[in-house]
């Protein structure tokens, strides 16, 4: 069974909106996740349905996917980058 790796698809789907340093982005269009941290239940209710400024990525991203990159983002949030 493959297992989706949330650190690259934050960096294919995330990465030009939102800064995470362990993912090495900085952009600014999104909130900093860095400082956001968000939990696994708001990224996967942000990644799945939008928020304001944010597409849904339901029609992109798998159910798999979205609970990888959710896990990822919960996981590297407010740590430094290596």
């Amino acid at each position: 069974m493959h297992v989706p790796n949330g650190k690259t698809i934050f960096e294919d789907n995330c990465g030009m909106c939102h800064a995470l340093a362990d993912a090495k982005t900085n952009a600014t269009a999104g909130p900093n996740l860095d400082v956001a941290r968000p939990t696994k239940s708001e990224t996967v209710g942000a990644v799945t349905n939008g928020a304001p400024g944010m597409p849904a990525y339901k029609h992109k991203l798998s159910e798999a996917e979205i609970q990888a990159v959710a896990e990822y983002v919960v996981s590297a949030a407010g740590k430094s980058g290596s």
